[in-house]
């Protein structure tokens, strides 16, 4: 199971940060680091964004669920669809 991190993970990383070390950051470490970070952030932008939308989805119906959770606090069934309706409608 290790050699799955160090094939996909580990050994990318490294030799992304060796390759920016030893051209691009005119090899001082503590650039090639910031460097790597930078363009992993880049590369993962999409998931981000699309992890913050999300979250404020759910900030802007976490009211209506409340009402929801109070409305139909004894029937699990009636809250429970409720609930998915409202994430229907809200995608």
């Amino acid at each position: 199971m290790s050699w799955l991190y160090h094939t996909f993970f580990h050994d990318p990383l490294l030799n992304g940060l060796v390759f920016l070390y030893q051209t691009v950051a005119l090899e001082d470490l503590g650039l090639a680091i910031i460097l790597l970070t930078i363009l992993i952030r880049i590369i993962l932008f999409p998931v981000f964004q699309k992890s913050v939308r999300y979250q404020m989805a759910m900030q802007e119906i976490q009211p209506k669920l409340k009402k929801i959770q109070e409305t139909h606090k004894k029937n699990l069934e009636q809250q429970s669809a409720a609930m998915m309706a409202l994430y229907k409608e809200h995608r």
